[in-house]
């Protein structure tokens, strides 16, 4: 009887797992983007769109048909807010290098492109789009913060340039995630080293 029980269970592990495997085969729905919803620069469409899916989940929909705005290395980034939280800001980060980073700004921004949405200083680099701000650009440029000073809410979008070839035609090249904050990251650390002292206790028993 206990042989009977033990099959069982197995033969029900063995449908669920084959289950899960189903689910995990299958591809998410992919995100369809109006890569013309944001405007352009210099007669250009943006180059990749960072779509915010809620619960710290984002997608980089890239616009492959798309290419630097200044005809070499600088890029038009959209955002847009596919959930009913709201955004304050929105970490970005690239390995790409072959300008001195994404923000390595140079003075090549949108502003100096009128027409479109362009040719408008928000701040002083002439990169940002309306309602963005940059903060906590590494050392390397390789990376830092898009703010917004009024967040953006849900259906909201938001666009900005960045230096290098990244997206469009070029491909993807950049990463974006939520921005941690301080107690968050308290938070994590206090966990990691929780574990470490449990880990050790156990050793020396």
């Amino acid at each position: 009887m206990k042989i009977q029980n033990k099959q069982s269970f197995t033969q029900k592990a063995l449908a669920f797992a084959a289950v899960v495997g189903l689910a995990a085969a299958i591809p998410a729905q992919a995100i369809v983007v109006d890569f013309t919803q944001w405007g352009q620069v210099n007669g250009h469409n943006v180059t990749a769109a960072l779509v915010y899916n809620g619960g710290g989940s984002w997608t980089v929909v890239n616009n492959a048909a798309e290419t630097p705005y200044d005809g070499a290395d600088d890029t038009f980034i959209g955002l847009l807010n596919n959930s009913s939280e709201s955004i304050s800001s929105v970490f970005i980060s690239s390995t790409v290098n072959l300008a001195g980073g994404i923000f390595n700004f140079d003075g090549d921004g949108q502003a100096i492109y009128a027409g479109g949405v362009g040719g408008v200083y928000h701040d002083a680099s002439g990169y940002a789009g309306p309602n963005v701000t940059f903060s906590g650009i590494a050392a390397n440029y390789l990376s830092g913060t898009v703010n917004f000073t009024t967040a953006i809410g849900a259906g909201g979008k938001a666009w900005w340039t960045l230096e290098e070839a990244i997206g469009g035609a070029s491909g993807g090249g950049i990463s974006v995630g939520n921005v941690p904050d301080a107690a968050s990251s308290m938070m994590l650390l206090s966990g990691a080293l929780g574990c470490l002292g449990l880990l050790r206790r156990r050793i020396k028993g």
